[in-house]
């Protein structure tokens, strides 16, 4: 399913609304820091098999027209799998001491870590 999105496309996580992730501590996404409070998550195919996830202050479309809404971009990991997820389905899980985004669409898996900045 994920195969379906156009390269380059930034793609809202999320069917009617915007997919938020909410934080009391600031987060730490592959370097850079973004600051607590509620952030859109967002994703764009580089190309196949190769994703980043965005952390962004502004929707999908909004974000279009002003890059700077950009809060922080992280490579995902992506793998197939056999089974098959009907719904898009995001979850939050732990692995070694990292939070980690898990996206699950189709036998599609993208993954992202994160963690709380000490």
């Amino acid at each position: 399913m994920l195969k379906q999105i156009a390269q380059g496309e930034v793609w809202r996580l999320g069917a009617d609304v915007p997919t938020l992730i909410a934080s009391d501590h600031d987060l730490n996404f592959g370097g850079t820091v973004v600051p607590k409070g509620k952030h859109i998550l967002l994703a764009r195919m580089d190309s196949p098999g190769h994703w980043t996830l965005i952390v962004s202050a502004k929707t999908a479309n909004e974000f279009q027209h002003d890059p700077s809404a950009r809060l922080a971009e992280v490579p995902m990991q992506f793998q197939d799998a056999a089974d098959s997820t009907e719904l898009l389905t995001i979850s939050l899980t732990e692995k070694q001491g990292e939070g980690v985004i898990d996206i699950a669409w189709g036998t599609s898996r993208l993954e992202a870590a994160f963690k709380p900045v000490e």
